[in-house]
C-alpha cells in the first residue's frame, strides 16, 4: 500500500513539471519540485482530514493539543 501512494504521488509530481514544460537545467527541475512540494504540503485539499491543507491541519492539531507555552515555541 505504501509503495502504491508513493508511486502515485512521484507519477503526480512528474506530470506536474512536464504539464509546465520546464526545460533545461537541473536549477529549473529542483525550483518546480519545490513548488509542487509547496502546492502539496499548503494548498491541496485533502478529504480524509475535512479537505483542509495538510498545513492547516498541522497548525489546528498543535492549537488543540498544545498548552500556548508550547503552541508559542517558549518551552
Amino acid at each position: 500500500m505504501k509503495t502504491m501512494i508513493t508511486d502515485m504521488t512521484l507519477d503526480s509530481l512528474e506530470q506536474a513539471i512536464w504539464a509546465r514544460k520546464v526545460k533545461g537545467n537541473l536549477i529549473a527541475v529542483e525550483y518546480a519540485t519545490l513548488d509542487w512540494i509547496s502546492w502539496f504540503n499548503t494548498k491541496r485539499f485533502l478529504e480524509p482530514i475535512g479537505n483542509i491543507p495538510p498545513a492547516e491541519y498541522e497548525k489546528l492539531y498543535y492549537i488543540e493539543f498544545m498548552s500556548p507555552a508550547q503552541s508559542a515555541g517558549l518551552t
